[in-house]
């Protein structure tokens, strides 16, 4: 069954430049997408769920104190080479392989790197477990190493489904083991096991569906332009990175565990949605975009369409969540969660921008200005830093108040820089905005009315609430043309790929 979504090793460094094939692969890619995030959201509030009653808020400040270093050191270890496969026009053997053998040192290094950070992590948060947290959570960093080129390889060829299968099922295995280790009374340790299988488990699916081996690195493969691009990009992300968990690490030094967990928590139910709609859109049109960039109609259509979608869908979530967060808090995560009530409703006006701002610096990767980049995300993490600073004295209702401000601050040298010299006009990105945050705003008005009119505490209660919000929404959102056309380019896509699969003839297995 899963031998289709295989790529044939003989077409690994070629191109998709065929027009039916690549409309195809964008439309199949764009379902499976669809599907992996729905399937991944339904993991995650599974996970939500159960594991906020079977552990402790402590349990998950501890390991949230270790991810904030872990995911900072992950940014050094791709240094941005899966973007510049993506990105470069053509690839050869001798340079993915040249690569490959790159991020695996790397990988390496900054694994043994952990394991002497250990104990100054703990003396610096003075809590004594993190040492043999962050000892055994360099495997998994180590194991995903390995896979960053594989990975790439799949994207630059639109392989979404392969990528969503593999990224679905460890996203399961991890929430299996976690439980299960969770149940047998591992407390923290659940968590840190279940990112050891998932690893290895995104690992073996990702090898299957790319069945690649690289060859030996070798000099003067033309790779140095490559890295000079992902060095751009990395040198942005890193600053990017300290800026965005500055507030993690100003809350766990100055009000510890608890108070991190509270805030990590809340911001985990917020962003895990918009997430879940922004990263598919990045990773699946950041490889289209890549391929249309000398064809600007054709670019700014897909753009125009990808800018409608992200918007459409997540300025409603972050808009919900302000208004139900006491309700989704309770029901979601529990009663002893309720103190993170205040902190979920300020971070969910700051999701409302959240949900625009990786657009304007997907234009810039995929035409290759990982410079100006580089360049847009050292303003941005100048300015959340600003904020959280600012915001550090007044505890985690000042981060969170932080958050949002600096959420809409940065959309200002977001829009300034990114467009300019693109398929793209500025004026566009706007435009897209303004009409959904209209409709959200009447519709959450309307919700809000029917809330004060409703008797308070039945959950049927909040689901006519939502029920009502959504479908005015939706109704408002329709309104607006260019969102029904998207709509209907995307229907009439799927129907043309139905139409035109090709039927094998059951008698004598021939394609029709």
């Amino acid at each position: 069954m899963l031998k289709k979504y295989r790529i044939d090793p003989a077409i690994i460094f070629d191109s998709i430049s065929h027009e039916g094939e690549f409309k195809d692969n964008v439309v199949k890619g764009s379902l499976a997408t669809g599907m992996s995030q729905g399937a991944s959201m339904g993991l995650t509030i599974v996970s939500a769920v159960v594991l906020a009653r079977l552990l402790t808020p402590d349990d998950f400040g501890l390991v949230g104190m270790v991810n904030v270093f872990i995911n900072f050191l992950f940014l050094f270890k791709d240094i941005g080479l899966s973007h510049a496969t993506i990105q470069k026009d053509k690839i050869t053997r001798p340079q993915i392989s040249t690569l490959f053998w790159i991020n695996c040192m790397i990988s390496l290094t900054l694994g043994l790197t952990m394991l002497i950070s250990g104990p100054l992590l703990s003396k610096f948060y003075d809590r004594s477990e993190l040492t043999a947290i962050v000892a055994l959570l360099a495997i998994p960093f180590v194991i995903e190493g390995m896979i960053i080129q594989h990975t790439a390889l799949l994207r630059r060829h639109l392989r979404f489904t392969s990528v969503a299968i593999a990224e679905i099922m460890s996203r399961l295995s991890f929430l299996i083991t976690a439980i299960i280790m969770a149940v047998m009374g591992f407390s923290y340790w659940s968590l840190v096991g279940g990112h050891i299988v998932r690893a290895t488990v995104l690992l073996l699916f990702i090898f299957y569906s790319c069945p690649w081996i690289p060859g030996k690195m070798q000099k003067g493969t033309g790779v140095r332009s490559m890295m000079k691009f992902g060095g751009h990009v990395t040198v942005g992300n890193i600053l990017a990175y300290l800026a965005r968990n500055l507030d993690q690490i100003l809350i766990g030094k100055m009000s510890g565990a608890v108070a991190l967990g509270l805030y990590s928590k809340a911001y985990q139910l917020l962003m895990q949605p918009l997430t879940q709609i922004k990263l598919p859109l990045r990773s699946l049109s950041l490889p289209i975009l890549s391929s249309l960039k000398k064809e600007p109609e054709r670019y700014r259509s897909y753009f125009n369409k990808v800018l409608d979608i992200s918007i459409s869908l997540a300025i409603p979530v972050a808009v919900y969540c302000f208004l139900e967060s006491e309700f989704l808090i309770r029901i979601i995560l529990g009663p002893q969660w309720m103190d993170a009530v205040p902190v979920f409703r300020i971070l969910s006006i700051g999701g409302i921008f959240v949900s625009a701002s990786f657009l304007p610096g997907l234009a810039l990767l995929s035409h290759g200005y990982s410079k100006k980049y580089m360049q847009l995300l050292i303003i941005t993490a100048v300015i959340q830093s600003a904020s959280f600073a600012a915001g550090a004295p007044f505890g985690i209702n000042g981060i969170a108040i932080a958050y949002t401000v600096s959420s809409f601050l940065v959309l200002i040298p977001m829009v300034l820089m990114s467009f300019k010299g693109t398929n793209v006009k500025a004026n566009t990105f706007f435009l897209s905005i303004l009409w959904p945050m209209l409709a959200a705003t009447a519709a959450g008005s309307l919700a809000f009315a029917l809330m004060k009119l409703l008797p308070q505490g039945g959950i049927v209660n909040h689901l006519i609430t939502a029920a009502v919000y959504f479908m005015v929404y939706t109704a408002l959102t329709l309104v607006r043309k260019d969102t029904r056309n998207t709509l209907r380019s995307i229907w009439q896509s799927v129907i043309s790929r139905k139409k035109t699969t090709p039927v094998k003839d059951k008698a004598n297995g021939e394609i029709e």
